[in-house]
């Protein structure tokens, strides 16, 4: 799903994604321990990573029809453009960055 939806910044989302990832496993690690630490019981660790992925899927829920008519055409192909302006730097890759002025 990436690259329809992000066709200049698949590198970029699909880290922004795995980034995520490790921090929602390294919470739930975090949040179990805590639970065994304080309650003596796994319980309330399952429930915190419970209600984070209710929350989760109510969010997206919430966002999902509009998100997905932007970018998704008949049939459930992607759209030739998407109604969401690039950013500019990655819509020019040869555009000066700051890194490259600096000499």
């Amino acid at each position: 799903m990436m690259p329809p939806r992000f066709e200049s910044m698949t590198p970029v989302a699909g880290s922004l994604i795995g980034e995520v990832g490790a921090l929602a496993g390294g919470f739930l690690a975090l949040i179990m321990a805590y639970s065994v630490k304080f309650t003596g019981s796994f319980a309330a660790g399952f429930l915190s990573g419970t209600v984070l992925a209710v929350g989760s899927l109510a969010a997206l829920a919430l966002v999902l029809r509009g998100w997905t008519t932007s970018w998704v055409g008949a049939g459930g192909r992607a759209l030739e453009t998407c109604t969401q302006e690039p950013d500019a730097a990655w819509a020019d890759p040869g555009a000066a960055t700051p890194e490259s002025t600096i000499a």
